[in-house]
């Protein structure tokens, strides 16, 4: 799925005031559905037909599936329930830029977030005197910049001469003082840096009367797929989205208590109060109950968790499963590796063989595009009947048939001390890799024909042009094993390898039927030596 596609997705849907797009598994992975979460829209997965695929959706962190396996999908979500488990990497967002580090809503702590691979920045918008959308949270500039007034009684040339390096957080002044030159920057300022760097921005209302402006200076950038409005005040958002219907916005609840409902009652009302409004929302900690995240995830809403400044209180939102979370501290995340990167899908071993973690070469993504050694273990999901063992560092192939397994990585992302939070908390996350599906076969059992019955296998995973040329290929290729001449065969090994990477670029045929060929083939190559 390329970016504008990706992108023109995110615009249909916020046209239409939805939240959840449904998209075809095999379409899927971790980069894609980080993608659409980070911009606050849920992915669900269809035509999920085999227990490979619903844990592979698991591992990469998809919020809902439609499967024919419902049995299966259960019981493949429940490997998954550990209390350490995070599917679903959380993403901080920098609340008025990284203002832990520079002056809050300014260029320079904008500029800080993409310089520290922070995706997502939220800021505040007022309107100067002549009309101009600023960035700045409070109604007056007293308590943030050098000089006094209503934002409002101000004009841009006006506020663009205050230095805006103030704040009342005492632990914050010196650091703030390294930049003299701060201003109050524009909307629009904001957007072109945004673009350029790909920031995800939340642009919390601040009053009215802007309305037009701020949807014109969206749509201007093309900044649709990558803004979301938020405010208290859903009339305010629903006149921008009138003006430009593309631009997503997010409602802050705050006050609301399930008093006199039961906590069922209270999710079912403000779910509807949401999905009629179209927007998704931040409660405050006295709205977002467990019933409230549940009944909203089963239905696609997003929930938001609201600023968070301490390690503990990111981690408890972790727990509760709220994965977007609003914070000054968003450099935290820099502990917080991405992925797990994928491996093949497919393993083909004989009876007796043992695999180890560092013959997996299983690699982690951490931020700055680095990838590091996984640091875990292995763990067999799928039923097993004595086919492998596991000690966790190793797996060992008992007897003939398959079975399923995968890595997971563990880290403790909060157990370092850090600038304005010195705790060290020792609770380790885990992370997944995908699925693979291990075949173990007895010696005698080694032959091309395996490849012929792989084909078969996977016929409703390939066009046809691919599943008649690849059957036709494997099936020469058994027949000139079947008669010992091993040259003429590896030559047609050849060939077959050369369809599949041709057919598998081409969209003609599944990842996984693609990579349960190769796993056969690299097993026959190693016994044709």
């Amino acid at each position: 799925m390329p970016k504008k596609k990706r992108d023109d997705a995110i615009r249909a849907i916020r046209q239409c005031q939805c939240f959840t797009i449904l998209v075809q598994a095999e379409a899927l992975s971790a980069e894609i559905i980080h993608y659409f979460r980070s911009r606050a829209i849920t992915i669900w997965a269809y035509e999920a037909n085999s227990e490979l695929a619903l844990h592979r959706l698991a591992a990469i962190g998809v919020q809902g599936i439609e499967t024919p396996l419902p049995e299966k999908a259960v019981a493949t979500l429940q490997a998954y329930q550990l209390e350490n488990s995070t599917n679903q990497q959380p993403l901080l967002i920098a609340h008025r830029g990284v203002c832990s580090l520079a002056p809050e809503n300014t260029m320079p702590a904008i500029e800080l977030a993409a310089e520290l691979g922070i995706e997502a920045v939220e800021i505040d918008i007022m309107m100067s005197k002549d009309g101009i959308p600023v960035v700045i949270h409070d109604y007056t500039v007293d308590r943030t910049t050098d000089g006094s007034g209503y934002v409002r009684d101000l004009t841009l040339s006006q506020l663009k001469q205050l230095t805006a390096n103030r704040t009342d957080n005492s632990d914050w002044v010196e650091r703030y003082k390294l930049y003299p030159d701060a201003k109050i920057p524009t909307l629009e300022e904001v957007l072109v840096y945004a673009k350029e760097k790909e920031l995800i921005l939340s642009i919390e209302i601040k009053t009215d009367g802007l309305e037009k402006q701020v949807a014109d200076l969206i749509r201007q950038y093309e900044m649709e797929p990558h803004v979301y409005l938020s405010g208290f005040n859903p009339v305010v958002m629903a006149a921008i989205q009138a003006h430009h219907p593309a631009i997503g916005a997010m409602h802050i609840l705050a006050g609301l208590s399930p008093q006199g409902m039961t906590a069922l009652q209270f999710a079912e009302k403000t779910a509807r109060h949401l999905t009629k409004l179209g927007m998704f929302s931040m409660p405050g900690d006295g709205t977002m109950t467990q019933a409230l995240l549940s009944y909203a995830k089963h239905r696609g809403i997003p929930l938001v968790g609201g600023t968070s400044n301490s390690k503990a209180s990111i981690q408890a939102k972790k727990k509760r499963g709220i994965t977007m979370i609003y914070s000054d501290y968003p450099q935290w995340s820099e502990q917080m590796p991405i992925c797990v990167n994928p491996i093949p899908l497919y393993k083909v071993v004989k009876e007796g063989d043992v695999l180890t973690l560092a013959e997996m070469g299983a690699t982690v993504h951490e931020r700055y595009g680095v990838a590091s050694t996984l640091r875990g273990g292995i763990r067999i999901i799928g039923e097993n009947e004595g086919v492998a063992y596991t000690d966790g560092s190793s797996l060992m192939a008992l007897k003939a048939g398959e079975t399923l397994f995968h890595l997971y990585h563990e880290y403790e992302p909060f157990n370092y001390e850090t600038e304005g939070d010195p705790a060290k908390l020792p609770d380790k996350w885990r992370m997944y890799s995908n699925p693979v599906r291990l075949v173990v076969l007895n010696k005698a059992d080694l032959s091309a024909k395996h490849l012929v019955e792989v084909v078969q296998r996977y016929r409703q995973e390939m066009t046809v042009i691919a599943y008649a040329s690849l059957l036709s290929l494997c099936q020469v290729a058994f027949l000139f094993e079947k008669w010992r001449a091993y040259q003429l065969a590896k030559r047609s090994i050849e060939k077959i390898e050369t369809a599949l990477m041709k057919y598998v670029a081409a969209g003609h045929l599944t990842v996984e039927a693609f990579d349960a060929l190769q796993a056969h083939i690299a097993i026959l190559q190693e016994e044709w030596k």
